[in-house]
């Protein structure tokens, strides 16, 4: 009984492997997708933030906001 309960866990561990691999290609090509479909939604509205950040910023503390 044991034998072949260890032989059933072989079995399964070896023929899992491949479906693995392409499990987390999937995965991986699924997050880059979404992560490239947000850059293109977000990229347009987010793109001066970091300028307008430090323009307030440098507003705020009466820097010159040349620096940013």
């Amino acid at each position: 009984m044991t034998e072949n309960l260890r032989r059933f866990g072989q079995r399964l561990v070896r023929e899992d492997r491949g479906a693995s691999l392409i499990e987390y290609c999937l995965l991986v090509a699924l997050i880059a997708l979404v992560c490239f479909g947000a850059l293109t939604y977000f990229g347009g509205s987010s793109g001066n933030s970091v300028t307008n950040s430090c323009s307030e910023i440098a507003a705020a503390t009466g820097d010159d906001p040349g620096d940013c």
